[in-house]
């Protein structure tokens, strides 16, 4: 059964034995999303194989980066689409930098990526909030380009908002064989903030059997 945002949240008064601890600008439904999304953020520090996705036809266009979907965390590839002539390269924002500083003079087909954010405000970003991650492309592409790459990449948690806490539509986006773990971390994390000893239960559970069977499960032992 998925495990939506409600079901979750259940687990987090059950753990406290009803509200968690607020305060006056601090909610409890802001509590439970922010405990949720500790847990979250906590079970994605593995390197899941079910965190892994393929994003297709990511568009060039006449900006020096391209766009790229809200849960990506870390990229694992990057290659073009039905081009044989094209070669794409990922490398790091500091030989990225070092190219873009230099002006170097790139071979024709041949482009340069790497995993970034704007500047703050600097594209459709709030600019007070984070920006979204994107792929700085180097050279800038000569004219937009519809499904130009794809892109296989590690989902990042997606977090979940104060407001979104009651929700049965929407899911955690875990797999059935870690629910279990999640709901520990969520307990965890609940029950530790109400007395301060959460780092001694989060790293009960990093080391219990628990954990080891949901990798096992997973393949990523």
């Amino acid at each position: 059964m998925a495990l939506t945002y409600a079901n979750a949240k259940a687990h987090v008064l059950l753990a406290c034995g009803g509200d968690p601890s607020t305060t006056t600008a601090f909610t409890v439904n802001d509590r439970v999303a922010q405990i949720l999304n500790f847990a979250g953020h906590h079970l994605y520090s593995h390197a899941w194989n079910w965190r892994e996705r393929t994003a297709s036809n990511l568009d060039f266009t006449a900006n020096d980066f391209v766009a790229l979907p809200d849960d990506v965390g870390t990229i694992i590839n990057v290659f073009p689409n039905g081009n044989t002539f094209r070669r794409v390269f990922l490398i790091s924002p500091e030989a990225f930098s070092r190219f873009e500083s230099d002006n170097l003079t790139i071979t024709d087909a041949v482009f340069y990526v790497t995993l970034a954010r704007a500047k703050p405000g600097n594209d459709s970003t709030e600019a007070d909030k984070q920006p979204a991650r994107r792929l700085d492309i180097y050279p800038t592409p000569n004219a937009p380009e519809t499904g130009a790459l794809s892109i296989r990449y590690r989902a990042e948690f997606v977090e979940v908002a104060s407001g979104d806490v009651d929700s049965t539509a929407k899911e955690i986006p875990v797999e059935s064989h870690v629910e279990a773990l999640y709901l520990e971390y969520v307990r965890e994390f609940a029950e530790g903030g109400e007395v301060g000893d959460t780092l001694q239960r989060v790293a009960m559970v990093d080391a219990s059997p628990l954990l080891q069977e949901a990798m096992r499960r997973d393949g990523v032992e």
